[in-house]
């Protein structure tokens, strides 16, 4: 429990903890309220809807990525090898503590047909996803040549979290980290 902070960060750190688990369908707002040690017409005062809930979410992760992952993977003045090392640290740090996976692949999956504005913003942080991979992969090949390489990267990434999660396996999450290394960390 998170004790009886009422603020939108303490909203949106429970809703993020509770989807991780429950998935959204099967998350009631009174959990969420809950969860924050607060009555379920206080969140009104923070978010109009459960919807506004998840894309309040969907946005702290998009920043947190774009902080920790995508802009680094993006930086030029970094060695493309260097920063490729980073990208599979950063991402493993993020991941390994979650044997749920991806909360917005998750999320993606259950909500994809249903619900159209928290699928799009979904879809749009894969995209910068792919884009700051094929960024780093532009070092060595050309920009559609590249883009290819990370959209194939990005989907093995999620297969590999899903290969943990069934069978306890990284080996394909970690292998793909090591398919990214080698063009770029070639002399």
């Amino acid at each position: 429990m998170a004790g009886n902070k009422s603020s939108r960060e303490n909203i949106l750190d429970e809703a993020e903890r509770i989807f991780r688990f429950q998935g959204y369908s099967r998350t009631a707002i009174k959990e969420i309220a809950d969860a924050c040690g607060i009555l379920k017409g206080s969140l009104y005062h923070y978010f109009a809807s459960k919807e506004d809930i998840l894309l309040g979410v969907l946005d702290r992760i998009q920043e947190r990525f774009e902080d920790q992952i995508f802009t680094p993977l993006c930086d030029e003045t970094t060695n493309p090898c260097i920063r490729a090392s980073e990208y599979a640290r950063d991402i493993a740090a993020i991941f390994y503590d979650k044997p749920e996976g991806c909360l917005v692949a998750n999320l993606l999956l259950e909500m994809y047909q249903s619900d159209k504005k928290p699928a799009e913003r979904m879809k749009r942080f894969f995209e910068r996803w792919e884009e700051a991979v094929g960024r780093l992969i532009e070092t060595r090949y050309d920009w559609l040549i590249a883009k290819e390489i990370a959209r194939d990267h990005v989907g093995l990434v999620q297969g590999g979290l899903m290969l943990i999660q069934l069978h306890g396996d990284d080996h394909l999450f970690r292998r793909t980290f090591e398919e990214i290394r080698k063009p770029v960390c070639q002399g």
